[in-house]
């Protein structure tokens, strides 16, 4: 059964939904930009905060069409993949409207990745052409020589060995007749944003033009998220890059672009360039406020504030109210296979602002065009309010499934996508994220996966069998700590110090063990004789009280 199909009857399965809104017919991206991009021509579109270069959306919509020529001109077709990995650049957002005006799928990747980690992307993607930066040319060589495939490389800046960007921009005899590519079906997918899964392996998240363009026609409160003028700091790597774009182009926002996070800095750049709408990481979020607001700052322009991707604690939430007094803080849950955000507090409503001040810890009410229930996960019941379960979620706005991969395990019977994520939801609707069932860990905003760690260690000649779990830490989210058993022959050899130096030297920094390493003599099982993870967590955790 269809989203659309779904009826009141269903509130009685304990079934939670919005009322229902309006929305226009929904076009392709590319023609929706290009639309877009006219209407709001002698606004501001893009400002660079670290050169206060500005680019007006008249001045955007050329270099899109110009780049998308130039795309064609060497072989680029809908339905072919293109990677950006870049900072956050005017130039970077710029291709990624391009990839919409041709039909192209953008699957992006974030050049401080590891090379093991931008292989496996690029051979699960076989993009056809990669935009990246110099400082990560070097990386990209690598990482093409391994893959073993044939991508045209194209540089922001200066280079004598491969294709210049700024030949890019060159004038075309055909820009004025350009018409942006038309899907044929607005459910077709648009871009591919990969996300971490609890297997250790990379997936590329298919999401369609319904899917980017849905939340900001469908949310009333949608143009606020973002203010006249929006400051992120994600690259396009990130889910919340990529779908806060559609939002900024249709409602003709500002984006101030801004490659590194300076938790003392950005109280300088609010203040600079009037910020109205600032998104941000959990991660940020909570830097930017660690030693308080300070006494210089000045944010009567700031309206909204708006930070996820891991859970914050009641406590952490009104810190950062404090902080931040003229905006209003929310706080939403979604993911990348939600295609972003879906659960949040509408800052227009009254009542939704008195029930963010009732319960400072909630990510939220139901959008409309959603639907979620709480769901025992052993045995599919589906539960009522204040009882803690998997969340899950059904509408028309989620993904359309992995890129060259299963994603069936993902649904549900109801055809209801699985979160991963232990929640509950009040007799307000208000809900609540407690926990996660997937072994995934997130440090900050990066995923980490145990199992590829375990992987590292379980090469080790010392050890006989360990697990990755997640300590949590007040700012980052989870310390990867790695818990061992030893084998007999190297029980007083090795110590505990030398295996999390072993793991360390092989890894990605962000995927160190923080938490360092733990000796035990043997790890609980499951009633089906698996490692118990959480079990795991749980006696670690009470030995370190």
């Amino acid at each position: 059964m269809l989203p659309e199909e779904m009826d009141n009857s269903m509130a009685s399965k304990n079934i939670i939904t919005a009322s229902p809104s309006s929305i226009p017919k929904l076009k392709g991206i590319g023609i929706t930009f290009y639309e877009k991009m006219l209407e709001h021509k002698s606004k501001i579109a893009h400002t660079d905060a670290e050169t206060g270069r500005t680019e007006t959306y008249e001045s955007i919509l050329q270099k899109t069409i110009r780049t998308s020529l130039a795309m064609s001109s060497r072989g680029i077709k809908p339905n072919d993949v293109i990677t950006i990995c870049s900072n956050t650049t005017i130039e970077s957002f710029v291709c990624l409207y391009a990839s919409f005006f041709t039909g192209a799928i953008s699957a992006n990747i974030d050049p401080r990745l590891p090379l093991s980690d931008m292989v496996y992307l690029m051979k699960l993607a076989k993009p056809k052409m990669i935009f990246t930066i110099p400082e990560t040319i070097r990386l990209i060589e690598q990482v093409i020589e391994q893959s073993e495939l044939n991508i045209q490389i194209v540089v922001f800046g200066q280079t004598s060995k491969y294709l210049k960007y700024s030949d890019f921009l060159l004038p075309s005899p055909d820009e004025n007749k350009f018409v942006p590519y038309e899907p044929n079906n607005i459910k077709d997918t648009a871009v591919i944003v990969f996300s971490s899964g609890s297997t250790g392996l990379a997936k590329g998240i298919c999401l369609s033009h319904n899917a980017l363009l849905g939340l900001s026609y469908r949310i009333a409160f949608a143009p606020l998220m973002s203010a006249p003028t929006l400051l992120t700091f994600a690259n396009l790597y990130w889910i919340s890059a990529v779908t806060l774009t559609p939002n900024a182009i249709i409602n003709g926002v500002n984006r101030i672009t801004c490659s590194v996070f300076d938790p003392i800095k950005i109280w300088d750049l609010i203040k600079k360039y009037k910020i109205g709408g600032l998104f941000l990481n959990a991660f940020h979020a909570l830097e930017m406020c660690k030693y308080g607001r300070p006494k210089e700052a000045d944010t009567s322009t700031l309206y909204s504030v708006i930070f996820g991707g891991c859970t914050t604690t009641k406590e952490q939430n009104l810190h950062i109210r404090k902080c931040l007094p003229e905006a209003i803080i929310l706080n939403g849950y979604g993911q990348t296979e939600t295609a972003g955000c879906v659960l949040m507090f509408d800052p227009t409503n009254q009542e939704h602002l008195e029930l963010l001040e009732r319960y400072p810890n909630s990510v939220g009410k139901p959008f409309p065009g959603y639907y979620y229930k709480v769901v025992n996960p052993d045995t599919e019941e589906i539960l009522g309010p204040n009882q803690e379960g998997e969340l899950r979620v059904k509408s028309d706005f989620l993904m359309n499934g992995f890129y060259n991969m299963d994603d069936s395990n993902e649904w549900d019977t109801d055809g209801f996508f699985k979160t991963g994520d232990i929640g509950y939801y009040n007799e307000d609707h208000c809900f609540f994220i407690v926990d996660r069932i997937k072994q995934l860990l997130k440090y900050q905003m990066w995923h980490i996966s145990p199992v590829k760690l375990e992987t590292v260690l379980l090469a080790h000649p010392a050890v006989h069998n360990c697990v990755v779990i997640g300590i949590p830490h007040q700012l980052d989210g989870d310390h990867a700590m790695g818990v061992v058993v030893l084998k007999d022959s190297a029980v007083g050899k090795v110590t505990e110090e030398d295996l999390q130096r072993y793991v360390d030297d092989q890894v990605g920094d962000y995927q160190k063990l923080r938490a360092g390493v733990k000796f035990v003599r043997e790890l609980p099982v499951t009633a089906t004789n698996k490692i118990s993870r959480l079990q795991t967590k749980r006696i670690v955790l009470q030995e370190r009280v």
